[in-house]
């Protein structure tokens, strides 16, 4: 996920969070943590998938950034080619 954003109640609470951030990010397996006004309406966009708890809201893309889908095929391609070089090391010759 390219981003994900989050709307609290406080700018403690966001200051508490931006600490936290790197925990995050790799927790959430996102590359950006953004956070939003306090006025800001995230339910009300139709490129967000949002969530509120205690106040707290947090909004995720719907759309997947090319660059992503990049990475991602990327990384696809690098899994099967280990996985089949961990194949052919595994497997011992055969003698006739």
């Amino acid at each position: 996920m390219a981003k994900v954003i989050v709307k609290t109640r406080a700018k403690s609470e966001q200051e508490s969070l931006r600490c936290l951030a790197p925990q995050i990010l790799e927790e959430l397996n996102v590359k950006a943590l953004e956070f939003a006004e306090p006025d800001a309406n995230l339910a009300g966009q139709s490129c967000y998938c949002t969530m509120e708890d205690g106040g707290c809201v947090v909004a995720v893309p719907t759309e997947i950034p090319a660059e992503l889908i990049e990475e991602g095929i990327a990384r696809e391609l690098t899994h099967r080619i280990q996985s089949m070089r961990k194949e052919a090391g595994s497997r011992s010759p055969t003698t006739s």
